[in-house]
Formats: C-alpha cells, sequence, structure tokens
C-alpha cells in the first residue's frame, strides 16, 4: 500500500461536505448507539464550524466544500459587536465567549486570510477578535491574562495570535501574546521545572507551539528551552509510532489519544524541525504515516449504522456509513480506532429535557477531530518539501509537488524516491529515513551514479542541481520488532508490539493478557476497554484508512499560500 495526502484530504472533503447542515451546524458527537447516530452539541456553535471551515479552505485543491459559506454564514452569526464569538443561550449551551472558541475561530480566520488576502470581512472579524480578546483581558507588569492565568484561560490563544500579528502587521497582537506566554511561564502551575504537567495534552501543547513561535521570533533562548523540555515531556508519554494521550497523568485505567492532541503535538514537532532540531524530521514522518493516518476513518463496520434510519433535527442517523469515513478518531488505542467505552457525566448537558440525547450512550467519535486531523494532515503536507536560501530540502519521504519541485514516492511498498527539479536549485537535500541501511544508499543523477554528495544532519546533499535534473534515491528499509506500553501513573498497564519497515509499522499485535475493563475516574465506575486484537475498528490488516491506497492520484500542487511556518511568516 502506498501513502497519499490526496485521497486522505479527498476523503476529508467527503465527510465536511456530509456532515454540515444547510443552516451552517455541524454535529460534534458521534454515539455508538443502534443505530449509530451523529448529535448536534455545544461545541456545535463556534468550536466545530471553525475547525471544518478552516479543512475546507485548506483543503481547496483537493476538492470543493459547498458547504463553506454555510459554516461562514453560521459562525459570522455568532460573532457580537464586541468581536467575540457567542453561544446561545439554549438548552444545550448558555451564553459565554468560551477561550477554546475563540482560539478555534482565531487559527480559522488566520487560514481564510491567508488564503484570500483582501477580504474585508474575514480581515474585520479577525482583528475584531483580537482586539476584543485584549478587551477582556487583565494587564498586571508585563503579564496579561483572561479570567485567570492558564493553559486554557489563554494558553491556546498564543499561537494564532502572534500569527495573526505577523499577518496583519500588528505589533499589540505580538505583545499581548508574550504578556499571555510571560504570565503561564511565570506560574509554577502548568509546568513542572522538568517539563511535566497534567491534563489536556491538545490545551498544553497548542500553548507550546505558542512558546515556540514567540521564542523564535524574539530569539528568547529561554523560553525555547523551556518549551523544548516540555516537549521533551509529551515524548515520554507519547509513543514513536505517533500515540499522543488525551490527558497526561490520568487518574484512572483509561489511555487514548485525541487525534487533536497529535495536530498540535505535530506542529511543536515541525517547528522544531524546521528551526532547532532536523532530527524532528523522522518523529513527523512516523507519526504521520502510522497514527494519524491510520485515526482517519475508513471503514465503519464497528458502527450501527442504518442508511434507511430517519434523522431529526440535531440528529443524523441515515447514511452514516458514507458520511463517517474521512472523519478522525476521538479517542483511539495504539492499534484500533475506539480504545475504550465511556459515557458522558450528568453535567455535561445543561437541562433536564436534553439528557436523553446525550446520556448513557457511548461516545464513538468527537468531530473535533475530524477537523483537527485533517489540520494535522495539511500542516505536515506543507512541510514536505521546504525552500532555505536558494536551496531545497526534502524534509519528508511523501510524494508532493510545488513550483520548484515534484517529489515521486511510493513506501515503503517500493524503496524508491524520484525527484524531478523544476527550476535550478542551489543545493537539494533529502533525508535519510530512520530504518534503512546507510552504507547501502544509491543514488543517480539523470540515470547515471551520483558520488559527488554528501551527508549532513542527516540529509544527503547535493550542489546545483539544473531543472530537469532527475535525482532518484534507492533505499534499503530495516525491519525492527518493537515492544511498548501504556498506562497512567499507578495504573494497570497494557502491552503492544509493534512491526517496522522503516519509518512505517506494518503491524500491530496486542498482549492475550491485556485488560478488558478498567477503572473510569469521570463514571467512577469499571468500563470495558480495547486494548486487545477484538477492538472495535482495527486499524491494521482490515479495511485500509483512505491514506493508504494501491493507486494513488498524482502528486496535488501546493500553492503555499497557507503558511504557519516559513521564516517570512513567522516575522
Amino acid at each position: 500500500m502506498i501513502f497519499s495526502f490526496e485521497k486522505a484530504f479527498q476523503a476529508g472533503v467527503s465527510h465536511i461536505n456530509s456532515m454540515v447542515s444547510p443552516e451552517g451546524y455541524t454535529y460534534f458527537d458521534v454515539f455508538r448507539t443502534s443505530p449509530a447516530e451523529a448529535v448536534m452539541d455545544w461545541p456545535d456553535f463556534v468550536d466545530l464550524p471553525a475547525r471544518y471551515l478552516e479543512a475546507a479552505v485548506m483543503l481547496r485543491p483537493f476538492g470543493s466544500c459547498p458547504c463553506e459559506k454555510n459554516l461562514r454564514d453560521w459562525l459570522w452569526k455568532h460573532i457580537a459587536e464586541d468581536g467575540l464569538a457567542y453561544r446561545p443561550d439554549s438548552p444545550i449551551s448558555r451564553p459565554d465567549a468560551e477561550l477554546f472558541d475563540q482560539s478555534r475561530l482565531l487559527y480559522t480566520l488566520v487560514s481564510c486570510l491567508q488564503k484570500t488576502p483582501g477580504d474585508a470581512v474575514v480581515e474585520k472579524a479577525l482583528r475584531g477578535l483580537c482586539d476584543g480578546l485584549i478587551k477582556i483581558s487583565t494587564r498586571d507588569g508585563d503579564i496579561s491574562y483572561i479570567s485567570q492565568i492558564g493553559v486554557y484561560y489563554g494558553g491556546t490563544l498564543i499561537r494564532p495570535l502572534a500569527q495573526a500579528g505577523f499577518l496583519l502587521r500588528e505589533k499589540r497582537y505580538l505583545v499581548f501574546a508574550r504578556r499571555l506566554a510571560k504570565g503561564i511561564l511565570s506560574s509554577e502551575e502548568y509546568f513542572g521545572a522538568d517539563g511535566s504537567f497534567k491534563g489536556h495534552v491538545h490545551g498544553h501543547m497548542a500553548t507550546v507551539a505558542g512558546f515556540i513561535v514567540l521564542a523564535l521570533h524574539d530569539q528568547d533562548d529561554a523560553m525555547l528551552k523551556r518549551a523544548v523540555g516540555i516537549f521533551d515531556y509529551a515524548k515520554s508519554i507519547s509513543t514513536q509510532h505517533g500515540f499522543v494521550p488525551e490527558l497526561a497523568q490520568r487518574e484512572d485505567a483509561l489511555v487514548a489519544c485525541e487525534t487533536c492532541a497529535l495536530m498540535d503535538y505535530l506542529d511543536v514537532a515541525l517547528l522544531l524541525a524546521r528551526y532547532v532540531d532536523a532530527g524532528m524530521w523522522s518523529l513527523v514522518e512516523k507519526a504521520t504515516r502510522n497514527h494519524l493516518a491510520r485515526s482517519q476513518v475508513g471503514d465503519t463496520s464497528w458502527l450501527d449504522c442504518n442508511d434507511a434510519a430517519e434523522n431529526e433535527e440535531g440528529i443524523l442517523r441515515r447514511n452514516l456509513n458514507s458520511s463517517l469515513v474521512g472523519s478522525f478518531a476521538g479517542w483511539s488505542a495504539p492499534h484500533a480506532l475506539l480504545a475504550y467505552e465511556e459515557v458522558f457525566w450528568p453535567e455535561w448537558v445543561r437541562t433536564e429535557e436534553m439528557k436523553p440525547r446525550y446520556m448513557n450512550k457511548v461516545r464513538a467519535i468527537q468531530n473535533c477531530c475530524a477537523g483537527g486531523g485533517l489540520r494535522a494532515l495539511h500542516q505536515v503536507w506543507s512541510n514536505v518539501v521546504t525552500k532555505e536560501g536558494g536551496g531545497l530540502n526534502v524534509n519528508l519521504l511523501f510524494s508532493k509537488e510545488t513550483k520548484d519541485v515534484r517529489v515521486e514516492s511510493a513506501l515503503p511498498a517500493d524503496a524508491h524516491v524520484k525527484i524531478t527539479l523544476k527550476k535550478p536549485a542551489a543545493f537539494l537535500r533529502v533525508r535519510i529515513p530512520d530504518r534503512c541501511r546507510v552504507d547501502s544508499l544509491a543514488l543517480s543523477l539523470n540515470g547515471e551514479p551520483c558520488h559527488s554528495t554528501k551527508i549532513v544532519h542527516g540529509f544527503i546533499e547535493m550542489h546545483s542541481p539544473a531543472a530537469g535534473d532527475v535525482i532518484e534515491l534507492s533505499l534499503e528499509l530495516l525491519t525492527e520488532v518493537e515492544t511498548f506500553s501504556l498506562s497512567n501513573p499507578g495504573h494497570q498497564s497494557y502491552q503492544f508490539e509493534a512491526d517496522w519497515l522503516g519509518e512505517t509499522v506494518t503491524e500491530i499485535r496486542t498482549d492475550p493478557g491485556n485488560p478488558t475493563s478498567g477503572y473510569s475516574r469521570i463514571l467512577k465506575a469499571p468500563v470495558l476497554v480495547f486494548y486487545g486484537m477484538d477492538a472495535p475498528g482495527m486499524m491494521y490488516g482490515h479495511v485500509p484508512p483512505p491514506a493508504f491506497t494501491e493507486s494513488p492520484p498524482a502528486p496535488a500542487m501546493d500553492d503555499g499560500i497557507i503558511d504557519w511556518y516559513s521564516l517570512d511568516a513567522l516575522r
């Protein structure tokens, strides 16, 4: 099977088009009921529509999303005169300008304005949101906070606020982002001296990405060192194939990967790979090829989908068998799309009348991870090839096309990479993957063996390739069997074994002795856990996820317009 971003993105486009109502609202919850249901919830007022709109804009090269206008109209309906986006006073929501909502809308507005410069409506909304956040903040010396200092109360705003400052050339947004970061780093409550943290990994990694962007911009070595230390801790609780836990130091026996957490984990890794430590490219490729790609839903047979079931207002039942293909796992095990059976706690639902809609239903998918997974793939796709000082770096061995170069890769099915230059370059550097025999690398230039190269920091470097040159790299990939375990501190563990070929996992096996139930702190009771070979939505050896195909389409052109990483974007 060959990895294809194009196939994954096309499935994402289809999913988005299927899961947006004519009014523009979305369906956050997917329940493992009979029949399966997708249900509107309070994140569907701002958070999820913002994620879907950003994904739709990012995926325009791969397919049209007619629902873009519906999503945009829905979001703008919730933006008030103060610039903030509010949930309505409704049976499922309170009239709040929730800060995680504001951060997701910030990301979306920045990407929309990058894609369509000069869109006055988007620019007005972006400026209004940034200004509105500043107005509701409290300043105390050189720090700022909203309501209180914290990762949730401001930390997740730092990355998109800084990017808005770069895009709009507004230094005050950068100043505000810097004050939010200083407030969090001045506290001992959120990140330990050793980089450790507790709680929502999605929020903590998003905050760390903001720290890194500011540190690079300000040349703040102390902040950068602190951010690297925090990421080192995140790596220590994750697997090398990209399983990133939803919660750090969760106080029970449940461990699952949230795709949104993996998205921000990769955002941090990409920033570090480009500007701090080139060794991070291998982490990015392994996480992308494996757990990220495998977390995209390609098979819905583990859900009881009934294409003839009746819909009702705010609930989808019909055609979920196809509509959920292209979404992403919300609580995955290392080898399967669902790690355990958990239901909502009573406080989740605001009113008694709405409890039957949400309570005592096993949560199968949270669709924030659909937007998160598609953004994560786009983050990686946009960094496969990068330009540097007149030269080109092929950082990740995926197929990719830009205005300068075309990369064709069938790894791991065929250990051969072909690179065609469209324009002359000062140099070409190609990363050597992990688990390959370096002494057996074979490089050719226009069909002839090429020996005038050198290896620098894990990259093969060739000087002054010309337009039209064809460089081919042949690799001998190595196999490895890796054993790993998952657990929360002080709780039962789960054992796994992974087969590697180069940087691709070809199979994951579970220990037959893995427990089949585990204590849930949220429910205060044991629940079923799925860390065995009969887990729902098996990722390996069954229906492949959309990214894996026998016949990949030609690489789509990357115009580079949506750019969260280049130095130009970070100034």
